[in-house]
């Protein structure tokens, strides 16, 4: 009686961890991520060559932030989990070359840049 007792618990031990390896971890599978969803080019007021602003969706899995360079700036550069817009402002381009704007996108422990052209002539 005492050896099927032991057997049972050894096999609902089995069982149960079993189970437990299988269950889905939640927070870990989610993987932290933003992406500028909106499309920068030649026409769009924030590239062309005297400087605009144009809105930017924004897609985050968490909570996010944004770093520019000093030419440019996005409004709000923070925000949390779902879509968000914020504003990109660019200065008007005195350089006389095209120049290369890019945004570090930061969400968790993602990190990742987008990038666009501003006119120079």
């Amino acid at each position: 009686m005492k050896l099927n007792f032991l057997k049972a618990i050894s096999l609902i031990s089995a069982v149960l961890l079993g189970a437990a390896a299988c269950q889905k971890q939640n927070e870990s599978e989610i993987h932290d991520t933003v992406v500028i969803k909106t499309v920068l080019n030649a026409t769009t007021p924030a590239t062309l060559v005297g400087g605009g602003t144009d809105a930017i969706t924004i897609f985050a899995t968490c909570d996010w932030s944004v770093e520019c360079e000093d030419w440019f700036t996005v409004e709000p550069a923070t925000g949390g989990q779902g879509i968000s817009e914020s504003v990109i402002t660019t200065q008007p381009n005195t350089t006389g070359a095209d120049r290369t704007g890019t945004i570090t996108l930061k969400a968790g422990t993602y990190s990742g840049t987008y990038t666009f052209v501003q006119a120079g002539k």
